[in-house]
């Protein structure tokens, strides 16, 4: 983590003692957003249900999860089912999801302002599997121009920081 992150991150974690409300809220990620700060990541279950920061956007939870949940968010159980029996492919699920999220006049802008800093989005499949979150996320990205990519932990970097650095040996 940067110097630049270390201080930013120090910031947010005294603003959010300090503050409670959602309009409190609004503020902060006004505050994010205008430093070109504000990070948001998706992950799963398995490596992050743990993270304070983690919210659901699953159709369902794990019974570990104690987070909150983005209801909202969630593709319904019809389309997973279409999707997992090989009714609807990749494309049309993407798709039919976003189509979703637009009936419940969500746009990639209200989602993103209305999600805090440091974020992180959960659903079940793993690391590199097609899903949802990253669905969700690649929309937001798109229509706005900002990055929300998988969380990694800072043992992860390290590591795959050593291997780049064994292939390219």
């Amino acid at each position: 983590m940067s110097k630049d992150d270390e201080i930013m991150d120090a910031a947010y974690d005294y603003m959010a003692s300090q503050f409670v409300t959602e309009v409190d809220n609004e503020i902060l990620n006004d505050i994010f957003e205008v430093a070109g700060s504000k990070r948001i990541y998706t992950s799963n279950y398995a490596r992050n249900s743990n993270n304070p920061h983690a919210v659901s956007i699953s159709a369902s939870s794990p019974p570990h999860f104690e987070g909150k949940r983005i209801n909202l968010l969630a593709p319904t159980w019809d389309m997973i089912k279409k999707y997992k029996q090989g009714k609807i492919n990749e494309e049309q699920y993407s798709q039919l999801y976003i189509d979703l999220l637009k009936s419940r006049n969500l746009t990639p802008e209200s989602i993103y302002n209305s999600i805090p800093h440091r974020t992180v989005m959960l659903c079940y499949e793993k690391r590199g599997d097609f899903c949802h979150r990253r669905v969700l996320a690649e929309w937001i990205e798109q229509a706005l121009g900002v990055e929300i990519p998988e969380w990694e932990s800072e043992e992860e970097v390290q590591k795959l920081a050593v291997v780049d650095s064994l292939l390219d040996f």
